[in-house]
């Protein structure tokens, strides 16, 4: 929900500032004839079913595209087509009476946001009490955009100490409430009084935002990201909120991210942090935190959202006891691809842990570096897990030096001796083959009798190849 005055020479460039917006006009001009309707109904106090019935048809054809109506004093545009004036009569009458000079309905709009839109224009402008532009924002319809007349009766509204002072209070209420669909609403009233202040006032907008978007307004706010809200889609307003607050959000969605009960929730977290772009400096004092899933979480936004000297802080890191914390900052570092980050890496594939060393292997091959030869046959031969070993055989595929060919004979003497992974001893046969390496013959050999058909069959493809190459004697 978000409530602003408009001038009528910039009514004109209203759809200019919707980038993003889907619209389609075959729906969106019945939509508004049954808003229209609805109003009549309304009105004429009809049964609450034919209401329910009417607000659900406006519900679904609105789901069809965003919504853009903009009113002059005769007629009403829907997204840039005039309306037939008898079909809207109810819903032109009302926008002028409460001043509303522009309507944009987002595609995702619920049934209760278009009722309470209707119920609220049904009533008479009021003299005394709360105006239209109040009772609207106490609402918090934040899926439904309206912007008003500069001759509309809002001067207190308009007022910047006044706005202030309100948007501080309902702030303070939605937060107390624990109603972040309310915070977002005046954020995003908020937000953009500062994008429409003129120049002269556009540090003191600034500084109001600053200084109502609080830790725990943050908080709030996202909450709402769990609920579904996708804040990676550029023109989304709560990503709007979070980017113009930088590394605040940040810090904010950080403690929501460590707290977070599931995966799913955290990943969605994760991905709200990145998508925001904004680094924040309780990363870098979070790798030294006691919980080990506060380091990793915060391991991982330094390799998403690096910023300056990161890679020297999570190579320091790579002595942390956890395990997962050492993987998390392996693929941190092979996120960076700094020289520092290669260098790291290269020692973390000496690490005690087969999970670290695999990731470091994975992440030295993201950035295509060049690993010594010497380097891969040693972690080989310390490998016991199958997918490790297979990823080094893999590694090693364009070594053509003698002791390659000598570490990949013992390293398949020792996982046959041991009834290891076939599936890994024929891999290295396989690199032995290819560079004509004598020793296949009697691993081959004693593959023959293999109980698994699909092994004895790519023993006979690896001896048709080897038998060919294989040096005379």
């Amino acid at each position: 929900m978000l409530t602003t005055s408009i001038d009528a020479e910039s009514r004109a460039g209203a759809m200019m500032r919707r980038p993003g917006w889907r619209l389609e006009p075959k729906l969106s001009m019945p939509c508004c004839e049954t808003l229209s309707q609805l109003l009549d109904l309304l009105a004429g106090g009809a049964p609450t079913s034919e209401i329910a019935r009417a607000v659900a048809r406006a519900q679904q054809l609105a789901a069809g595209g965003d919504i853009l109506v903009v009113r002059d004093a005769a007629t009403l545009t829907v997204n840039d087509t005039p309306a037939a004036p008898e079909t809207v009569a109810s819903l032109h009458r009302m926008l002028c009476e409460h001043s509303v000079c522009e309507v944009a309905i987002d595609r995702h709009v619920a049934e209760r946001d278009l009722l309470q839109l209707a119920a609220l224009l049904n009533g008479s402008a009021r003299a005394n009490g709360p105006s239209f532009v109040e009772l609207w924002q106490r609402l918090g319809v934040w899926r439904i955009t309206l912007q008003f007349d500069q001759s509309a009766g809002v001067a207190a509204e308009r007022d910047d100490h006044t706005l202030a002072t309100q948007w501080s209070r309902r702030l303070a209420d939605a937060v107390d409430g624990d109603h972040p669909e309310a915070a977002l609403a005046i954020m995003r009233a908020v937000l953009q009084a500062e994008q429409d202040a003129p120049e002269p006032t556009r540090a003191e907008a600034a500084a109001r935002f600053d200084e109502l978007a609080t830790p725990a307004v943050l908080r709030l706010l996202g909450r709402l990201i769990p609920m579904g809200e996708p804040v990676r889609t550029p023109d989304n307003p709560l990503r709007a909120v979070f980017v113009r607050s930088g590394d605040r959000a940040a810090t904010a969605l950080f403690a929501q991210l460590s707290a977070a009960p599931t995966a799913g929730e955290r990943r969605m977290v994760f991905d709200a942090i990145v998508a925001i772009g904004h680094s924040s400096p309780l990363f870098i004092s979070s790798l030294h935190h006691s919980s080990w899933y506060v380091v990793r979480n915060a391991a991982a936004l330094l390799g998403a959202l690096p910023g300056t000297d990161t890679d020297h802080a999570l190579v320091q890191t790579l002595r942390h006891p956890d395990t997962r914390v050492r993987v998390a900052v392996v693929q941190a570092l092979g996120q960076l691809g700094t020289p520092l980050a290669g260098q790291a890496l290269l020692l973390a594939m000496n690490d005690g842990s087969s999970d670290v060393r695999h990731a470091a292997l994975q992440s030295l091959d993201a950035m295509k570096a060049s690993l010594p030869s010497t380097l891969l046959t040693a972690a080989l031969e310390r490998e016991d897990r199958e997918v490790v070993q297979l990823d080094l055989i893999s590694a090693l595929s364009g070594c053509t030096d003698h002791e390659t060919m000598y570490a990949l004979s013992r390293f398949c003497a020792r996982v046959l001796a041991r009834g290891g992974a076939v599936s890994a001893a024929l891999a290295a046969i396989e690199v032995m083959v290819g560079h004509r390496a004598s020793s296949v013959t009697n691993f081959l050999r004693f593959l023959d009798s293999h109980d698994d058909a699909g092994v004895r069959a790519r023993v006979a493809r690896l001896r048709a190849r080897a038998e060919p190459s294989l040096p005379v004697t």
